[in-house]
């Protein structure tokens, strides 16, 4: 249903698993369809992945429970994809310290609390720190609003407007990892179809409701109910497997309020916006939406904007640069 976006998805798969593979396990991925399930839709699945171009194969379904036997045998087809699982904590500590060493500056800690314009031109923002309530003042001809939920309220300090959809995803920690593979319900999206291995837990996911509150979401316990029932269709264990923890997580979203009933009709896909071709504020670019398996590929495109708006001409190296830790895992 959202070929552009899965096709952007495919190509920085591979290119993250060579520029940050030290972030990431290469654990392969299983679509797998129950008795419950639509007996087509893994037809359908198989089609649309050889149209869009990802490498994805019916195999036996004895060889998956061989590998992996904590899966339900009720399992009756089986489809293997590109997949992994990525650590998101030591990644951005990786981009931040690679920002640093090119010569960028990081300020933690720190909320936007005003942007300053001119005759609708970007001047500069004052930000304040949540610790000591220190204030800091930035000149800056450009700002790049990569600010997520939060992406609307920013727009709107610098007299833009942006409307971001609210999707809440709540997600539970299990404490054994009980397969090795990130699993996948192969039906519609849909609630509890998903099991991603992470270290020595497992993480099964996700709901996804319309949500105003961003500033501290949280799992409900009906949620961590239904998460728990559509899961053991996958992994009947995962029901008496203990769960150590549940949290939740906003996603920021394009589409129209009109579509709230059901944010997974949303795309997944990102926008980047030139606010002074759209609404005339010259020096604001906010880019929304996305996931981070595209994360690189939303900074080159933003990157090339502001670039083409400087009329610098430079190529992007992020592609083949290769990220490494320089900070042990403890201490990060």
């Amino acid at each position: 249903k959202d070929p552009d976006s899965v096709r952007e998805c495919i190509r920085e798969n591979c290119i993250l698993k060579k520029i940050a593979a030290p972030f990431i396990e290469d654990t392969g991925g299983l679509f797998l369809s129950t008795l419950q399930d639509p007996p087509d839709y893994p037809d359908s699945f198989l089609k649309a992945c050889e149209k869009i171009g990802i490498p994805a194969e019916e195999v036996p379904v004895t060889d998956v429970l061989q590998k992996e036997p904590a899966l339900s045998a009720q399992i009756v087809r089986a489809i293997r994809v590109p997949d992994g699982a990525i650590d998101p904590f030591r990644l951005i500590r990786a981009n931040v310290e690679e920002g640093l060493h090119l010569g960028a500056k990081a300020f933690p800690h720190r909320e936007v609390v005003s942007i300053q314009t001119e005759g609708g031109i970007i001047r500069g923002l004052r930000a304040k720190d949540s610790r000591t309530g220190e204030e800091l003042q930035v000149e800056c001809r450009f700002i790049v609003n990569a600010a997520g939920v939060w992406a609307g309220k920013i727009a709107r300090m610098a007299g833009a407007r942006l409307e971001v959809v609210f999707s809440k995803g709540s997600l539970i920690v299990l404490n054994q990892r009980l397969v090795n593979t990130v699993i996948n319900r192969c039906r519609l999206p849909s609630n509890g179809d998903i099991f991603v291995p992470h270290g020595p837990a497992l993480i099964l996911g996700t709901t996804s409701l319309t949500t105003e509150e961003i500033e501290d979401p949280s799992a409900s316990e009906e949620e961590v109910d239904l998460l728990l029932s559509e899961g053991e269709m996958l992994i009947p264990s995962a029901g008496v497997t203990r769960a150590i923890r549940a949290y939740a997580g906003v996603r920021p979203l394009i589409g129209a309020r009109e579509a709230e009933s059901d944010t997974r009709t949303i795309s997944r896909d990102f926008l980047l916006l030139n606010h002074g071709a759209a609404v005339g504020v010259k020096g604001l670019f906010s880019i929304v939406g996305g996931k981070l398996t595209t994360y690189r590929l939303m900074a080159e495109r933003t990157v090339d904007a502001i670039c083409q708006e400087m009329g610098k001409h430079a190529s992007c190296t992020t592609a083949g640069i290769i990220t490494s830790p320089t900070t042990p895992l403890s201490e990060a």
